[in-house]
């Protein structure tokens, strides 16, 4: 007898969260004063808030959404610098949908019947939010007067992840159509440096930029033309441009 699999909330990848408070960008009061090579000023619900330029690729790279972003992310307290801001993907880590938990309870020889006798087909996938910042993963905290250097290399990768009821083919076709991971690592011995005189903490962030939207497959019986539909909701790292963002906050 085939055996119908439900899913629910399949994570392909690490979720860790930290403690940074996450808010749309829409909800704030940021307006940028100033912006060159090293920094930018800003004004942040009424304060004026630095954000510092690690070096010229992020100069390049860096938008007023990706400010807005960073400053709702940190909540605007203490000044921030941005170190890097990744715009590639690596398509050697897009997960394989059929080696995720839910195949422990199907065997190989339940998988073939669907493939014989249904055809399977993504009917929809569709964006509805775009590039929007994930909350901030703290990778470090570095205290005033000290330095860390990293025992270990730390990999942070953005997945995809899908939600609703599906069977292994159509969670397949789904897997196939999601855009390829994305991933970070602060190598081994990487030095990590506290703050500068006048705060006693410094906050190492990871944030990647994900989108989000629905998908439907149909699933669709070759002798009886009978359809049977599936749908649900994804998590994807995004289509845009930027892909994560490496960025630290001294605080007081």
């Amino acid at each position: 007898m085939l055996k119908k699999l439900g899913v629910t909330s399949l994570l392909c990848g690490s979720l860790l969260l930290s403690n940074v408070p996450f808010t749309s960008a829409e909800s704030e009061n940021v307006s940028i004063l100033k912006k060159d090579f090293n920094e930018a000023i800003v004004e942040y619900n009424g304060e004026i808030i630095n954000l510092n330029f690690a070096d010229s690729d992020v100069y390049s790279k860096i938008t007023d959404n990706i400010i807005k972003d960073i400053l709702n992310e940190s909540n605007g307290d203490g000044d921030i610098t941005i170190y890097e801001i990744g715009d590639e993907e690596s398509n050697s880590l897009t997960p394989n949908i059929l080696n995720q938990d839910f195949t422990n309870s199907v065997g190989i020889n339940e998988l073939a019947p669907y493939s014989l006798l249904h055809n399977y087909q993504l009917t929809k996938k569709q964006d509805t939010i775009y590039n929007t910042p994930m909350p901030a993963i703290q990778v470090e905290s570095v205290a005033y007067g000290e330095t860390v250097v990293l025992s270990e290399s730390r990999t942070y990768t953005n997945s995809f992840s899908l939600n609703g009821e599906f069977d292994s083919e159509a969670g397949a076709k789904l897997g196939a159509a999601m855009n390829a991971s994305v991933s970070y690592t602060y190598n081994k011995q990487r030095t990590l440096n506290g703050p500068p005189q006048g705060y006693t903490t410094r906050i190492y962030y990871h944030t990647k930029y994900v989108d989000y939207g629905n998908w439907e497959v149909a699933k669709i019986n070759k002798i009886s033309g009978h359809t049977v539909y599936q749908s649900g909701s994804y998590r994807e790292p995004t289509d845009a441009t930027t892909k994560y963002i490496n960025w630290a906050q001294n605080y007081k």
